[in-house]
């Protein structure tokens, strides 16, 4: 679960970078920034780094990781373990409950 945790951490905080890296992108290049609040001025934004970061690691990771367990078990109640049902009612979950 460890690894998991800090794979997690690691892919929001590449996220967050690429993204602060496009806005930048966009504001020098003369386009409307995607953030209103976003300065052209402003340097990067290491508290937002983080706060993804710890997002990503302490509450996705968690929830992610349950949520799937339990999907899978779910599913499996009602429907043979790798049919065809079984991966749809998955992915029927996964898009009306998790997304």
């Amino acid at each position: 679960f460890t690894v998991q945790m800090l794979t997690s951490g690691l892919l929001f905080a590449l996220a967050d970078v690429s993204a602060q890296e496009y806005e930048d992108y966009l504001t020098k290049s003369g386009e409307k920034p995607i953030d209103a609040d976003h300065d052209p001025h402003d340097e990067f934004n290491w508290r937002r780094l983080i706060g993804c970061t710890l997002f990503g690691t302490f509450f996705m990771c968690p929830v992610g990781h349950w949520w799937y367990i339990h999907l899978d078990q779910y599913a499996t109640r009602f429907f043979p373990f790798l049919s065809r049902r079984h991966f749809i009612a998955k992915a029927f979950f996964v898009v009306i409950i998790f997304n």
